[in-house]
């Protein structure tokens, strides 16, 4: 099968989404106590938050409606050490997205 018909995958998209699935199930948990940023570990995650927005300007904006600010944490933390995705890019980085207000 070559997957040119409806319905079908080739097998090497197969692979690939087997193998994001036993990758994704092989992640640790990201630990809200540590920096998303140097790694820095700090006693508590609100003691983490502080250092996070003292020394990187990071805060979780109207957290007062955030249900899960934990989970949110882990989110972040498995993008990072998972998904190689930055929360920051240096701006002479040709190949960084950029996001613009509207």
């Amino acid at each position: 099968d070559n997957g040119d018909e409806a319905g079908t995958t080739s097998r090497s998209e197969d692979d690939a989404e087997a193998d994001a699935e036993v990758a994704e199930e092989d992640w640790q948990e990201w630990d809200v106590c540590v920096s998303l940023f140097d790694n820095k570990r700090s006693a508590s995650m609100e003691d983490n938050l502080d250092y996070m927005y003292k020394h990187f300007g990071f805060y979780l904006p109207d957290s007062e409606f955030l249900q899960d600010p934990e989970g949110l944490l882990k989110y972040l933390g498995a993008k990072l050490a998972y998904g190689k995705v930055p929360l920051h890019s240096a701006g002479d980085d040709a190949n960084a997205k950029q996001f613009r207000s509207l």
